[in-house]
């Protein structure tokens, strides 16, 4: 329960800050804090022990702000990470080492400044992407696209001969127009101009990893016509493992086994297939698509693929007829990605933010280049309109269409509690998401208007406060295209972290004794809400009690002094027993088949504690001194 937290794992074999030296001996016992040996800890954290503030003076700690995936294993479908500091002996102790506030004398003030500190990114998901044309997204959510012989002409939009031989390819030579009969339509076939025969493959090195422990993996894709993904190539310690566009529609698999459509370089790496590999989605009767997970347990580096094609769509909506100019998209997780000491040597654009750019690319994504001057000429299917506003809500944007379902869903649970549906995730689903809009087919552009109207109501009500709805409204419509829908998502989700004035908290007194539970309608589990347990230890009981929680986004003021005296006998825990602090999050079960997540960053706490009079107790003194830090 919050008011008992589960025991503090074993320390993990994660890199942490030192902790404070704790001086020996020791006058007062540390209780213990860990019986377990799950190894993940909040932020990879290990408890730290600091010394209490000596009279006049003051103790200092921070639990930094950090993007954690640390998931436990045999996590449930909920459970709670911690991390905790311990101030190592009572802050009042007579000349025997007993707890005594008389020692102190009954007046004495101790003064806790506390703050939680926010991280400098918005979303920590660990992973890179990149897909389309290609338009490639790091780990820091650096964008960049590099369209090989981009031949749209600047005037009309329209792919020319005359504009092609103006462009220069990977190697600097002039891209080629190709004059056959067979490439006739841009859907069906890609387009005419295509780089120097003479010039060879194009490729970017997209992410190389090499860990301390002298493992390495090296993923990298080639490009085709106009920059599409052709081939990923992913080099391993037991080889190579490659994947190419053609053949994974080709060789699409009859079953769960069957991964004929990958090659590899060599016999071990052909032996490990079907360990490395897994098929996740092929379904090719609604979608032409086809997605594979690849996981290289010597890195713990994981690489999802996605092979998608143009198909004609029936009547009914369905796919029909053969897939046409078929591409990759390719997504690297490492869930080691913010704790870069797991690391000898990284690079690649997923780190460096760099594409290895050569020949003629300002035509494409230069100021007035044609991405800009031809954004118009795009007329949007229903199905590319659900998919590109789903990428701005969710802050995904290589999202592919089978995870559009599951991504609204996630998003519909996260914020659905404070919204008109109240918590029913499924009502929040089938209004952001209206089920007569679901299925693939011909739409006209009043009903894909529609759409995006139901959208972006539903979208407003789960992130704007209720005053602000119709604001959030009217700043997506006259927004750029769709991006408006991406714009309002950090606006209005960075409003939501702000403590509401009519319900915060500032004394602290008025503090709960637990952390918030909400109860998710889905599994009828109690999710405690994040935030900080302030606890002391009885040595009567010998355990660790709560005196005072600290829901995160709840107090008035960020940061907040709060002055306590020794003859109070509600405070005087403060003085005579140990104290910790225990910052606690929910995380949830761990599942290779996420997509979309926020993956938002778990806040730092700052805390000072100080024994006697202050010079400087103004709210703008607060604010400099842990600034300061």
């Amino acid at each position: 329960s919050p008011g008992s937290p589960e025991p503090t794992p074993n320390p993990s074999p994660y890199p942490t800050p030192n902790p404070t030296p704790v001086p020996s001996p020791v006058p007062f016992s540390i209780p213990p804090s860990s019986v377990e040996t799950d190894v993940c800890r909040l932020c990879y954290e290990n408890d730290t022990v600091i010394l209490p503030p000596e009279e006049e003076e003051c103790t200092y700690f921070e639990m930094k702000a950090c993007c954690s995936e640390c998931i436990p294993v045999d996590a449930t479908i909920q459970t709670n990470v911690y991390r905790n500091v311990t101030v190592e002996r009572p802050v009042c102790e007579d000349e025997e080492g007993q707890p005594s506030c008389d020692e102190c004398g009954k007046d004495t003030v101790l003064y806790m400044d506390f703050a939680f500190a926010d991280h400098n990114l918005t979303s920590c998901c660990p992973t890179c992407n990149c897909y389309g044309d290609p338009n490639c997204v790091s780990f820091d959510g650096t964008k960049d696209r590099w369209v090989l012989c981009d031949a749209r002409s600047g005037n009309n939009c329209r792919i020319q001969e005359s504009t092609c031989k103006d462009q220069l390819d990977h190697k600097n030579k002039p891209c080629v127009w190709n004059d056959s009969k067979d490439y006739i339509n841009v859907f069906y076939n890609g387009s005419r101009c295509i780089p120097n025969p003479a010039s060879g493959d194009a490729w970017i090195k997209m992410y190389y990893a090499e860990t301390t422990t002298d493992v390495a993996i090296d993923i990298d894709i080639e490009q085709g016509e106009r920059g599409i993904i052709d081939n990923v190539s992913i080099a391993t310690t037991v080889g190579t493992f490659s994947l190419n566009a053609v053949r994974c529609f080709k060789e699409a698999p009859k079953d769960e086994n069957d991964r004929s459509a990958w090659q590899t370089s060599t016999p071990e790496a052909a032996a490990k297939l079907s360990e490395y590999v897994t098929l996740k989605q092929c379904e090719l009767d609604l979608s032409a698509e086809i997605m594979w997970h690849f996981t290289d347990p010597k890195t713990n580096i994981s690489v999802a693929v996605t092979c998608s094609a143009h198909q004609d769509i029936d009547k009914n909506g369905k796919p029909v007829g053969p897939v046409y100019v078929e591409r990759l998209g390719v997504q690297v997780e490492d869930s080691n990605v913010y704790y870069f000491e797991q690391h000898k040597e990284i690079a690649g654009f997923c780190v460096d933010n760099e594409m290895p750019k050569n020949g003629t690319y300002d035509h494409t994504t230069g100021k007035g280049g044609v991405d800009d001057r031809c954004i118009d000429e795009l007329k949007a299917t229903m199905g590319q309109t659900q998919l590109n506003v789903t990428r701005q809500i969710c802050n995904d944007i290589s999202l592919q269409r089978s995870g559009l379902d599951k991504c609204l869903y996630e998003f519909c649970q996260q914020y659905s509690l404070n919204s008109k549906f109240n918590g029913d995730n499924q009502a929040c689903y089938d209004a952001i998401f209206p089920p007569d809009y679901r299925p693939l087919g011909n739409y006209n552009s009043r009903q894909v208007k529609s759409y995006v109207t139901a959208s972006r109501e539903t979208f407003c009500n789960l992130i704007a406060p209720a005053d602000m709805e119709d604001q959030c409204n009217t700043e997506i419509k006259e927004a750029d295209g769709l991006i408006g829908f991406g714009q309002a998502r950090v606006k209005y989700l960075t409003l939501l972290q702000l403590p509401d004035p009519d319900n915060c908290i500032e004394k602290w007194d008025d503090l709960p004794e637990e952390l918030p539970q909400v109860e998710d309608k889905e599994s009828g589990l109690l999710i405690t809400q994040t935030g900080v347990l302030v606890q002391y230890y009885d040595e009567d009981d010998l355990e660790w009690k709560t005196l005072k929680a600290i829901p995160q986004n709840s107090l008035c003021k960020n940061p907040v002094r709060w002055k306590f005296t020794c003859d109070k006998s509600k405070y005087r825990p403060l003085f005579e027993n140990q104290i910790r602090f225990i910052q606690q999050k929910p995380v949830f079960q761990r599942d290779d088949d996420r997509v979309g997540l926020l993956c938002p960053p778990t806040k730092g706490v700052k805390v000072k504690l100080q024994l006697g009079e202050m010079e400087d107790t103004t709210y703008e003194g607060i604010l400099k001194e842990l600034a300061g830090r």
